[in-house]
């Protein structure tokens, strides 16, 4: 979680004292990667996809909130690591409206829509 590393979500963990612990992960930590999803409906538009690389990190950050204090927090940050910068593979609006209009087409057909 280096200049320009992106956390995810993890946990929220309230404590028996009454404070709050979040937890977030490094975006690339091994482990952090979530299951394929499949079209249920369109089993014939199942295609490989690229997914990001994973990297041994350990990249963790983890905020506890005083219960008494909520200006009292304690921060633990680690990342044992260092890799290569997050880079969002999410296609922009444009890309998925394309994609909705053209879902009835095979991948040639696509590529000649796109030369």
């Amino acid at each position: 979680m280096t200049d320009g590393a992106i956390c995810s979500y993890h946990t929220k963990t309230e404590l028996s004292n009454g404070g709050v612990t979040y937890q977030y992960f490094c975006a690339q930590r091994e482990g952090a990667q979530t299951k394929p999803k499949h079209h249920t409906d369109k089993p014939q538009k199942q295609r490989d996809r690229d997914y990001m690389d994973r990297h041994c990190c350990e990249g963790l950050l983890r905020i506890t909130v005083d219960d008494i204090d909520r200006d009292i927090y304690r921060i633990v940050f680690k990342h044992a690591l260092e890799h290569a910068h997050y880079t969002s593979i999410t296609p922009d609006s444009e890309i998925k409206k394309y994609i909705e209009q053209n879902s009835n087409l095979a991948p040639s057909q696509v590529s000649d829509h796109t030369k």
